[in-house]
């Protein structure tokens, strides 16, 4: 009997992860179980439509943003699917959930502006790499991309140009204007002119813009990268030399 009732209840488990790859896609690699059960029930109260239930078990997730962006396009992509009567509650249930990531990422970049940003440009895995921008853009929030993902759009056009720091520093000067001066001019003006991102800290931090390699030991490992350690090695020779001369 409980063999039954185990196979039972992982094939009820495999027909709802089905479900969520039918409506969210193969970009969504949830499986359940991977992550708390928090999650678990909250993306089950979701699909049920038990929405008072899914903004209790929203509030301890472990990713709100992500959260409640994927419950924003779970809801839209219901909608096709529900008699007349229940999609005008779908459709209000994902604009409360927008409207809930709109209030976190406004109060994210009033803490701490390029911290909320790099989050908002964070690849997920659950996501197959989709950052909260891109999961916007799917669940057509339109409130959330116009209030939070102006900066994020323009970041995506400048790639590894830090726009942020470049336009605060010469805030006469456009970042556009700053990137067709350094193109007409072969980039001998960037030196001055231009602010670059640091290289990602891991490829699973790399923003969809960023280009610019990990240097070999970065960030905590400098020891361990060729260059810097041939550096060392002639800073230390003249730094000996120097000492010969004084004795």
């Amino acid at each position: 009997a409980r063999v039954k009732e185990s196979l039972k209840a992982r094939k009820s488990l495999l027909v709802l992860d089905r479900i969520y790859f039918d409506l969210l896609g193969p970009p969504f690699r949830y499986k359940t179980g991977m992550m708390s059960p928090h999650w678990d029930l909250f993306l089950w109260a979701v699909l049920m439509n038990r929405h008072d239930l899914a903004l209790v078990l929203w509030k301890h997730t472990a990713n709100p943003t992500i959260s409640a962006l994927t419950a924003c396009i779970l809801y839209r992509k219901m909608v096709p699917h529900s008699k007349v009567e229940v999609q005008e509650r779908l459709h209000d249930s994902a604009h409360e959930f927008e409207q809930m990531a709109i209030k976190l990422m406004v109060n994210a970049r009033q803490e701490d502006m390029p911290l909320a940003l790099k989050a908002l440009e964070r690849p997920h895995g659950l996501w197959f790499g989709w950052t909260a921008f891109d999961l916007a853009v799917e669940g057509e929030c339109r409130d959330f991309v116009h209030k939070c993902c102006t900066q994020a759009s323009e970041n995506r056009w400048t790639g590894d140009i830090d726009a942020s720091r470049s336009n605060a520093e010469r805030p006469w000067l456009p970042v556009a204007a700053i990137v067709f001066l350094n193109l007409f001019a072969l980039g001998l003006f960037a030196p001055w002119t231009l602010q670059y991102e640091n290289a990602p800290m891991s490829e699973e931090l790399r923003q969809p813009a960023q280009l610019r390699r990990i240097p070999e030991g970065y960030p905590n490992k400098p020891q361990n990268n060729p260059i810097l350690a041939r550096r060392k090695e002639m800073w230390d020779t003249e730094k000996l030399r120097e000492c010969e001369k004084g004795m």
